[in-house]
């Protein structure tokens, strides 16, 4: 900071002047930061939060303030899974949402409740935060292209915002990608798309599935075929998400039917896919972007 270029030496009311080239309003905030840390305080999974810290978080990194840069990043991290585990926590806490929205007269808009991935991107992308970029990138992949934030919340509304309400679907903020990054997007779709169509087949535990009083090859057929026709969603081409139709495989209640042998066999297959699928989603071209 004291290499800011400096004003003529002209005080206001006796006080030096410095000149910044910086928003006014952005500044103001490096400043509050600076005297009080806590305003920069903000609650967890708001979808609002990468605008509300990007002047801020410009600025922290622009003069290298890095206190003030980490605990911005730790915000954007404690939003986003950064691991398998953690994309599990966050699955299961969006389906509990919605759960005991149910009950009540309440919104179930997941988009409102839960972290916004384009502009989390372009944060991301631009500051330099890999940490949360696989986990984004993969959020992206299961939103349609034509399922626009925008576009949904202008008035009148849309045709898809009683889906939004419902928290059937979620919308991205896709003008805030370049269009590289919405072409590597949709490249990604491709690959997950081709990897929703191998999602595991069933086992039967072999020395273990003895009883033939339990039908586990039936109970089976149930979680893992009859999935796909109760959740066509998760295998579009336009939004494919493997990783949530394991995740309700694994979940099932027809698990708890399965003999111990083939529960065990089976939940092991799920989780050892699980694991290949995020490291596909690592290896893509889009998750080692850099500014």
């Amino acid at each position: 900071m004291l290499a800011l270029p400096q004003g003529a030496n002209v005080p206001s009311n006796e006080v030096p002047e410095v000149h910044v080239p910086d928003d006014a309003e952005d500044m103001a905030a490096l400043l509050d930061a600076l005297y009080n840390p806590r305003s920069m305080l903000l609650k967890r999974l708001d979808p609002d939060t990468p605008l509300k810290i990007k002047g801020l978080l410009h600025l922290a990194t622009k003069y290298d303030m890095t206190s003030i840069r980490s605990m911005l990043i730790q915000q954007l991290e404690s939003d986003w899974p950064l691991n398998l585990e953690d994309w599990r926590k966050m699955y299961d806490q969006q389906q509990d949402f919605l759960r005991r929205k149910a009950t009540t007269f309440d919104s179930h808009n997941l988009d409102l409740n839960f972290p916004e991935a384009a502009s989390a991107f372009r944060m991301a992308v631009d500051y330099d935060i890999p940490s949360i970029i696989p986990a984004i990138v993969y959020t992206l992949i299961t939103i349609p292209l034509t399922h626009n934030w925008d576009d949904e919340r202008t008035f009148p509304h849309g045709k898809l915002y009683g889906d939004i309400a419902k928290g059937k679907i979620r919308t991205a903020k896709w003008e805030m990608l370049t269009v590289k990054e919405i072409l590597q997007i949709a490249r990604a779709k491709e690959v997950f798309c081709t990897r929703s169509a191998k999602l595991p087949i069933s086992r039967v535990a072999q020395g273990f599935c003895h009883d033939s009083s339990i039908p586990c090859q039936c109970i089976l057929e149930k979680i893992f075929v009859t999935r796909r026709e109760l959740s066509p969603s998760v295998f579009s081409t336009q939004s494919p998400d493997p990783l949530k139709s394991l995740r309700e495989m694994f979940l099932s209640q027809d698990m708890e039917f399965l003999c111990n042998g083939c529960r065990q066999a089976n939940q092991e297959l799920i989780r050892a896919k699980e694991q290949e699928h995020w490291n596909a989603l690592i290896a893509l071209p889009i998750c080692k972007s850099r500014p």
